[in-house]
């Protein structure tokens, strides 16, 4: 099975060919939004599978690099700093969906073709892709927040404390899901350091 790579924190991710992957904050409507003050997740993943499910990704890297002939090591948040930025960046992004929904929902030929985007398979087209999104953001079984994390060493306490804060943080509403290398979550998707 063919996949796709995208490089997000000097990792680079392959997802299944026929997943549909946004890396948002290279996005049009983001860097639109973003003047605004809205920050965003790293990806907006669609698995159009089984009904399909959307992922909305953030990738954090701590591992020591190496970058053009420097050294580059990111210090380790605490596990309640990261989770609070983590849920921000969902919480705009969740934020700008409505708002591309709401851009699209203005547009008299959203409006006359809305039956057919919403039942189209062409997900990779953005009209379609954001209405994909914007119905499943508003079902929570149907979105995961993912938190693809990259520290030097596996610390189970400091997963389990963050994964409790983000819990906290979001209420039970989402699922939440911490992954890396050695915990990868969902299934299909790969990484190269």
């Amino acid at each position: 099975m063919r996949q796709q790579p995208f490089i997000e924190s000097d990792l680079l991710f392959y997802f299944p060919e026929h997943w549909v992957v946004k890396e948002y904050d290279n996005h049009r409507f983001y860097k639109n939004l973003s003047g605004l003050g809205l920050k965003g997740l790293d990806f907006l993943v669609l698995n159009p599978e089984g009904g399909g499910h959307l992922y909305l990704m953030e990738v954090k890297n701590y591992r020591t690099r190496v970058r053009a002939g420097g050294i580059y090591e990111a210090p380790l948040k605490s596990a309640e700093e990261l989770a609070a930025t983590v849920v921000s960046k969902y919480e705009h992004t969740l934020r700008a969906i409505r708002a591309v929904h709401l851009y699209y929902q203005r547009k008299w030929w959203y409006r006359l073709l809305n039956r057919l985007i919403q039942n189209s398979r062409y997900a990779q087209y953005d009209p379609v892709f954001w209405t994909r999104a914007y119905e499943f953001i508003r079902q929570p079984a149907k979105h995961t927040l993912l938190l693809w994390l990259e520290t030097e060493s596996e610390d189970q306490a400091y997963e389990e404390k963050l994964q409790q804060h983000l819990q906290i943080s979001m209420g039970l509403q989402v699922k939440v899901k911490v992954a890396s290398q050695e915990h990868p979550y969902p299934p299909g998707v790969t990484v190269q350091t």
